[in-house]
């Protein structure tokens, strides 16, 4: 993972978890605050958050882990299994990757970036953010070079639609310019196409078999890499289509 084998690093990367997900509690009392979230469930692990922002079906309740606000408990977490770097992004469910609104995509991940940014600072050796961009929206570049700019974030991480589109349509052509351009690691998260018209009150793990996509990836983490561009790290999921930035699998597994 870019950014852990720093000499400024105090703890040797001996596991590096890439795959890590946190849901800042910042960034969920603005969504309750919009009418987007219901917090009532968090002592008891669950949040309930919108359709448009989740992509699940209308009250369907999310597991919230106190390590997902919690950075302390999260270290704890990672001395008990041994983990030494996680690379720590916003879940798919808290992206609003089905949302047409630019405006609200766009504050929200902006946001999530930030508070990820601030839960990553408890220990920001072994907790690295990856930042949020509005795929799918002519602002996701500009976003992306910002952040990668500002030097406060180790990688990217999107889902696989965004905006209606999906990751390969021609909106986001500048974006993956970009990521190549900068080497930026980047974590694909796959979504499933069903729609929260289609699932009830059913809840949908994100989390989920790797089934054959467009171009390959597999297993729990695929790391699929272009010499001169961008290192995807694909974790599990539906289907999906890359752009050609991804062009082969490299790496599977979890590692240093």
């Amino acid at each position: 993972m870019p950014g852990v084998e720093s000499p400024t690093a105090t703890t040797a990367p001996t596991a590096v978890d890439v795959h890590a997900h946190a849901m800042p509690m910042a960034v969920l009392q603005w969504l309750a605050g919009r009418g987007l979230a219901d917090l009532a469930g968090v002592e008891r692990g669950v949040v309930v958050l919108d359709p448009m922002i989740s992509g699940v079906g209308r009250g369907a309740p999310l597991p919230l882990a106190r390590s997902m606000y919690d950075a302390t408990v999260r270290l704890a977490e990672m001395d008990a299994a041994g983990v030494s770097h996680e690379a720590v992004s916003l879940p798919p469910f808290l992206m609003a990757t089905m949302s047409p609104d630019s405006a609200l995509v766009g504050e929200l991940l902006a946001r999530g970036t930030q508070a990820l940014i601030e839960y990553c600072s408890t220990d920001q050796d072994r907790l690295r953010p990856l930042a949020g961009v509005p795929v799918g929206f002519a602002t996701a570049a500009d976003t992306a070079r910002e952040v990668l700019d500002s030097g406060s974030v180790t990688g990217i991480a999107v889902g696989s639609r965004g905006g209606g589109t999906e990751l390969d349509d021609a909106v986001n052509t500048e974006l993956w310019t970009l990521l190549s351009e900068r080497e930026t690691f980047v974590l694909l998260h796959p979504e499933w196409r069903s729609g929260p018209e289609t699932l009830g009150g059913l809840l949908v793990s994100p989390v989920g078999r790797v089934s054959d996509g467009d171009r390959g990836g597999g297993g729990t983490v695929g790391v699929l890499r272009r010499t001169g561009g961008a290192s995807v790290a694909v974790v599990s999921g539906a289907r999906w289509r890359l752009p050609a930035v991804a062009a082969r699998p490299a790496r599977h597994g979890m590692g240093p």
